[in-house]
């Protein structure tokens, strides 16, 4: 198949010339950054530096052009960068630096220069404040402080809450998938899937630098978080309300990961880390399997590739063909799983970075970052299917089928990034290289019993591994005009989802007899499944500052390439006698079919049938555009108004037939839509500590590919299918947000936010009446969201709170931080229609509420409206932490929880299922030693309430029943940090 104008050939070499040019990147900036090592080493050695950030007390954000100069030669200085960084070199001794800008009071600082080191200095500028006293410069206060994030978001223009490198350090954090659920309404699913405001991950938007890029998931709207390695990070923002500078198609909240590009100062770290699950780890029951020799680096090596082409008919058993046999012994024998001790979780992260200054003022800076890590996980899987009762007098649920065993699972991930930035004058640019590796190997072993209909067990062995790739190349560039700043990027992203020979053997036993008969559910399935998709996004942005107002326009481009394509097979046995309950058995030598013309055959053994379904092969395309204009101006002097509009244009295509070929789309355009999406923000100063934000605005939700095809994609875990919908349409939503805040001091925070949302066909994830195991998205009709938010950031005692003498100075090195949502949703029940695989089109479906009218339990009401499906009513984050003055020890617990939620909808006699709440409490404590504290030892705990991860099915006065449960395990972990 070929998408129009973008063969498929091409989209493979695309991804190909990505990758090539990569590499050729990377020697270029290795050899770029050794050369600038080398000629700026000696300087380096004779000066120190004074650097930092200037921001602006008034309207927030850097102060691009603020001079920093000595006091007694103002001469000898320089000016705030585009991110309103500075970097000024200066021999070794005492200095009297100036900090002035036009209209603001001028600050006076005393600052002391050391050889070789780098003197930190953070100002804000405010046009109303005082000359402050001078002071010996010591201790640092950077875009990555908790102090910065806060001054942020106090001078935002949406309603924000954010993390800083420092708060990762704290709370141990390695990845941003750990950190990133204390921020206030933002939830973690898996570890990796982030929610706001308790919104599912459709609603929930990621970039990186500001740029827009895929995750591991492609069918994600937000990147996979825990990609994102916490020491690579500066801060994270996510913005809770949308300007039309942003991307439309987010309503929770958009988080913008940002990456260091300057350095201080030169900086080295490496780290080594182990975690131990009791129950789990040194446990010689655990199960995998034989894989490739690659598998801890996250590559399949080859061994678990299709051993025959993907086009190669396989004859008929009963032609006796001899290539039959051929292509049979052509597949990897192992079906079975395998018992080994499963090892401690390992990881491995190394770092470097630095800023150089030459004397022509031009500036470079570069990252070099690389994490590793394996994780083994073992424990008892349990999944059920259950139905409601025929007899509507009956409440209890009757159960259908009983699946339990054990799983194994090898999870490798690694990322390396790299990332070179220039500036001079009023001028910068920044190349950033992303990439990222992950492999996922399960083994599972489990009993299927089915209870309602043959009464069948079956002895099930699930062996499969998935292989996720994500490259991306980003430019960004940065250019002041004037009274004009110009900011423009590019990101190009491949990413490959790769699933390799999933085996899934089912042999029957009765009565102690082993057969692998069709009719009771047995057989052996295996199949190879592979997505490959290019995105390309492109953005350009323009501000114009006046002495009233400030005018932003831009404009964006996103397009996306995928290929998908599933191919399958099934081994049978025929007259082949007694079979043994050992998977591998199957395979063996001597077990294979031989065609009866062979002197050694006898047309008995084991064969492969082909199982060619076109519905799960297609390709897609989509191209967004946008652009917007705002304005921002300022009345009364504390009244700030933020308006304007943004257009997207958006269109997907669809190539892909339906299984009977009665059906085929030839770059079918799918989706057309022009959204005008308007945005009003307010911010208003009560006080120089306070503000009142209040915001309205329009945004969207879109299917994704997957969602809107025509593909069945299955899960051997799970046993569920999805299936797509082409008739999945955009969800359009109107937002409405108020938000009072109270900055205490520089690192407390009180604030009070309530939302309100109306949902015009939110997608859902729906069960179908007749097949219970299949899900397929569905737009739900009108639904609302409303809800609340309260946050606090808080010493429990001021540290110059002298009252209390040493009691106080204590209490004063220990800071809370909680943050509760409380939400409630609606989906009105007569604006959904039902439709299931037997639906007549010619028929008017009926509403959701007359479905489940018509199989309500005797007695029981069934109302009007239920809640959004993947809403939580309510999330609670809280951490206490206790932390020394010079930083060297840091002790901090945290506990985190959502509540019950809807995950799948029932459709008549299927129930609903929902997530339970998993209460999780974590401990996190280092300690720093060494002459210059350069060593630091991490302890820390996970899961300490060792709670299970399960979901059930709800019934009207029935007893809840598990859909799916396991016990994640106490993780208790280590790690040695060295920093040079």
């Amino acid at each position: 198949m070929v998408i129009q104008g973008y063969p498929a050939a091409i989209l493979l070499q695309q991804g190909f010339c990505i990758l090539n040019n990569t590499m050729k990147m990377n020697k270029i900036l290795g050899i770029l950054v050794f050369l600038l090592l080398v000629n700026a080493t000696f300087a380096q050695q004779k000066q120190g530096f004074v650097r930092g950030n200037i921001l602006d007390g008034d309207f927030g954000g850097a102060l691009i052009g603020a001079t920093i100069s000595l006091a007694d030669n103002p001469s000898k200085g320089t000016i705030a960068d585009l991110d309103g960084n500075f970097s000024l070199p200066l021999d070794p001794g005492p200095y009297k630096i100036n900090v002035s800008f036009i209209s603001y009071a001028t600050q006076t600082f005393d600052v002391v220069v050391k050889p070789g080191e780098v003197a930190m200095l953070d100002v804000t500028l405010s046009s109303a404040a005082e000359e402050l006293s001078a002071y010996t410069v010591e201790a640092k206060v950077r875009r990555t402080s908790e102090v910065a994030m806060l001054m942020d978001m106090k001078k935002a223009s949406t309603v924000s809450d954010g993390m800083s490198a420092q708060t990762f350090r704290k709370n141990g954090d390695n990845d941003l998938g750990g950190a990133i659920k204390r921020v206030t309404g933002v939830t973690v699913q898996d570890g990796k899937h982030v929610y706001v405001r308790g919104l599912g991950d459709r609603y929930t938007k990621t970039t990186l630098n500001g740029m827009s890029i895929p995750g591991l998931d492609p069918d994600k709207n937000s990147v996979q978080i825990d990609i994102f390695p916490t020491n690579v990070l500066e801060n994270v923002s996510v913005s809770k309300t949308f300007t039309p500078e942003l991307d439309g198609d987010f309503t929770g909240g958009l988080i913008d990961v940002v990456t260091k590009k300057f350095p201080d100062e030169k900086s080295s770290q490496v780290s080594i880390g182990l975690t131990y699950t009791p129950g789990q780890h040194f446990n010689s029951d655990y199960i995998l399997y034989n894989g490739g020799s690659l598998d801890w680096a996250a590559f399949d090596d080859g061994s678990r590739k299709l051993g025959i082409g993907k086009n190669t008919q396989i004859p008929n058993e009963v032609l006796n063909d001899p290539n039959l046999e051929k292509f049979t012994r052509a597949f990897n024998p192992q079906l079975g799983t395998k018992s080994k001790t499963a090892l401690p979780n390992g990881s491995f992260a190394f770092s470097h970075g630095n800023q150089i200054n030459t004397s022509d003022d031009r500036t470079f800076g570069y990252n070099a970052v690389f994490n590793y890590r394996n994780e083994t996980t073992f424990y008892d899987f349990e999944s059920n299917d259950y139905l409601k009762n025929n007899d509507l007098s009956n409440n209890e649920m009757l159960v259908q089928r009983t699946r339990q065993g054990p799983i194994g699972k090898n999870n490798v991930l690694w990322s390396g990034l790299l990332s070179g930035s220039y500036k001079k004058g009023k001028s910068a640019y920044s190349v950033t290289l992303l990439n990222t590796q992950a492999a996922e190997a399960t083994a599972s072993q489990r009993i299927n019993k089915d209870v309602e209909q043959n009464q069948s067990t079956l002895i099930e062995d699930i062996l499969t591994y998935q292989q996720r790739t994500l490259s991306t190349l980003m430019f960004n560039g940065q250019h002041k005009f004037g009274f004009v700043q110009l900011n423009w990027g590019n990101a190009t992203s491949y990413s490959r989802v790769y699933d390799p020979d999933f085996r899934e053997t089912r042999i029957s036993v009765t009565d102690g007899d082993t057969t692998l008969a069709t009719g009771t559910g047995a057989g052996i399935d295996r199949f190879w499944r592979d997505l490959t998709e290019i995105n390309n996004s492109s953005k350009v942005d323009a501000k114009a500052e006046f002495e009233k107002i400030t005018i932003k326009a831009g404009a964006s481009a996103t397009m996306k390439w995928r290929i998908f394509e599933t191919i399958s097979f099934k081994h049978r046995p025929v007259d082949i006698g007694d079979v043994s309950i050992d998977p591998d058995w199957y395979l063996q030598e001597d077990n294979i079919w031989v065609a009866p013309s062979d002197p050694a055959g006898d047309g008995s053994g084991t064969f492969t049938i082909g199982n060619f379904q076109p519905a799960n092969q297609y390709q897609a395309r989509q191209n967004l555009f946008g652009g917007y204009v705002s304005a921002e101006q300022k009345f009364l002097n504390r009244l700030r108004v933020i308006y304007g509009v943004r257009l997207e244009q958006v269109s997907m295509f669809y190539t892909g037939e339906n299984n009977t070929g009665s059906v085929v789309y030839n770059d079918t355009n799918t989706l057309n839509e022009l959204n005008i999406l308007p945005s009003l923000n307010t911010v208003y100063e009560l006080t120089d500590k306070m503000n009142l934000r209040a915001a309205v605005n329009r945004t969207v939700a879109r299917p994704t590919f997957r969602e809107k095809s025509i593909a069945q994609i299955y899960d051997p875990i799970t046993k569920r299918t999805f299936s797509g919908n082409l008739g999945v349409e955009q969800t359009y939503i109107n937002n409405y947000d108020l938000r009072w805040e109270y900055f205490l001091s520089s690192k407390e925070l009180i604030s009070v936010a309530g939302f309100y949302k109306q949902f015009d066909g939110h997608i859902e994830m729906v069960s179908y009446q007749l097949n219970p195991d299949e899900i397929t998205p569905r737009n739900s009709g009108l639904a609302t969201v409303a809800g609340v938010e309260f946050e606090v950031r808080k010493a429990i005692v001021k540290p110059n709170d002298s009252s209390g003498g040493n009691w106080n100075k204590h209490l004063s090195r220990f800071f809370v931080s909680t943050n509760l949502s409380l939400v409630q949703s609606r989906v009105d029940m007569t604006t959904v229609l039902v439709e299931d695989e037997t639906s007549d089109p010619n028929e008017v479906a009926e509403t959701e509420l007359e479905n489940r009218q018509s199989n309500a339990r005797v007695g029981q009401n069934i109302d009007r409206y239920r809640s959004m499906s993947g809403q939580s009513p309510y999330a609670i984050n809280v951490s206490l932490s206790y932390e020394l003055p010079d930083n060297s020890t840091s002790v901090s617990v945290s506990y985190n929880v959502q509540g019950e939620q809807l995950t799948i909808i029932g459709s008549g006699r299927v129930p609903d299922i929902y997530t339970i709440p998993f209460h999780s409490l974590n401990l996190n404590a280092y300690r720093k030693f060494g002459e210059k504290m350069n060593h630091r030892v991490t302890i820390s705990a996970g899961n300490l309430l060792n709670e299970d991860r399960t979901l059930v099915f709800k019934s009207n006065g029935a007893e809840n029943q598990i859909f799916t449960s396991f016990k994640p395990g106490i993780g208790i972990g280590a790690k040695y940090t060295y920093s040079f």
